[in-house]
């Protein structure tokens, strides 16, 4: 798994556990909302975040690897501006935060490493068509304006040409005064998060991120 999640303020409750049972309670509720049945009809939409159309768990998926956590983002950003109840927690596992490729990861990282350069460029140029708005903060978080965001973990790998989006949005949610972890996972490359059943390192540092952001949970 590679992506985001959000948790909105009043949803269902973390039980009583920790560890390795805390860690496999995240699995299941993030792996239910990214399922195949809560995704939304435009490959690349964010889903609804209105309490009454995306019931208690609203989430943010996407077909587009690379886009994932974009949308998860402004998710949260589109439930801070919403009357109402704000996301209480946001998952942002190897971020993409800026459609201008322009981070010097992507050209350090961009081959060789499962991710590469071009494949990005053909996923954002299906997302944001027009070169002239990759920087818009709609659809480029990092150019956004994230005071207000709830807690927050962020995942980066050392051989991800993502890295440096990641790097650089932790950056931005300190400026912002938004509470973060920031966990730096060396050795691993983009897709670590599936990898658990071949690397134990990878399995590691999966759950090392669910850890993280099951504590940042409410629990009952």
């Amino acid at each position: 798994m590679s992506g985001g999640a959000i948790i909105r303020s009043g949803s269902e409750t973390v039980p009583g556990a920790t560890g390795p049972d805390e860690v496999s309670w995240a699995r299941r509720q993030i792996e239910q909302e990214l399922s195949p049945s809560s995704r939304a009809d435009a490959p690349c939409g964010v889903v609804s975040c209105h309490p009454s159309a995306a019931g208690r768990w609203p989430c943010a998926e996407a077909s587009n690897p690379v886009t994932a956590t974009t949308i998860a983002t402004l998710a949260a950003i589109r439930l801070r501006d919403a009357d109402g109840e704000g996301a209480s927690a946001l998952l942002l596992v190897n971020p993409h935060t800026d459609m201008t490729l322009s981070q010097p990861s992507v050209d350090e990282k961009g081959q060789g490493w499962g991710l590469d350069a071009e494949e990005m460029g053909w996923f954002v140029e299906q997302w944001v068509p027009d070169p002239d708005r990759r920087a818009d903060p709609q659809v480029s978080p990092l150019f956004a304006d994230l005071t207000g965001l709830p807690p927050t973990v962020v995942a980066t790998a050392e051989h991800d040409p993502l890295r440096d989006d990641g790097e650089e949005l932790a950056l931005r949610l300190l400026s912002s005064g938004v509470t973060f972890e920031h966990c730096r996972l060396r050795g691993m490359v983009h897709g670590f998060m599936n990898l658990d059943d071949v690397s134990p390192a990878a399995a590691r540092a999966g759950d090392d991120v669910l850890q993280r952001f099951a504590r940042l949970l409410p629990r009952g």
